[in-house]
């Protein structure tokens, strides 16, 4: 009779452990989704307060006010002018900042600007000097188009020479591509 008892407790033990270990297991895989959660909504979160604040530079780009610190302070960072990737054309959304520039100048006719490109940390250096160049000659040609004496404006290509992040490792290295606008 014993051995019968001893058995009958040995099949419940072994239905049931496994039962109390998948248990935990589960426990814990709840846990795991939680903290991966968590960790993809600060993800979600950061790139939200990313684009938020692209958004609000663009914005402010597009002012007159934002241009005005360019007559006081002698020098701006612009990266609401925005170009194909790779390329040196001009995508649509830069047409405001362009006609922003433009009044600016128009309203101050003795303000002479140098036009200066950067871009990314990625990719070669001597291609991206050369597409820095070719981009400050771009927004040079639209701010003539719209009616800027084309000797008021200078362009250099700075390329990946001056970041304002130096370590692409962070994530922000899109900032790194822009145009500053020196007052001469």
């Amino acid at each position: 009779m014993k051995t019968l008892h001893y058995l009958r407790w040995a099949l419940w033990l072994t239905f049931l452990l496994p039962l109390a270990a998948q248990a935990q297991y589960g426990l814990l895989w709840r846990v795991e989704d939680k903290l991966a959660d968590k960790a993809a909504q600060k993800i979600v979160n950061k790139l939200d307060q990313k684009a938020e604040a692209a958004l609000e530079r663009q914005m402010a780009e597009a002012s007159t006010e934002y241009y005005n610190a360019l007559l006081a302070d002698g020098k701006i960072v612009c990266h609401g002018i925005q170009f194909e990737p790779g390329t040196a054309t001009l995508t649509e959304e830069s047409q405001p900042i362009i006609n922003a520039l433009v009044n600016v100048l128009a309203e101050n006719p003795d303000l002479r600007i140098r036009i200066e490109g950067h871009t990314p940390l990625e990719g070669d250096a001597a291609a991206n000097l050369k597409l820095s160049q070719r981009q400050a000659e771009t927004v040079r040609v639209a701010l003539v188009r719209g009616g800027v004496e084309a000797s008021r404006l200078t362009t250099k290509g700075l390329g990946e020479t001056h970041p304002l992040d130096p370590d692409p490792a962070n994530g922000l290295d899109s900032l790194n591509q822009r145009l500053e606008l020196v007052k001469l």
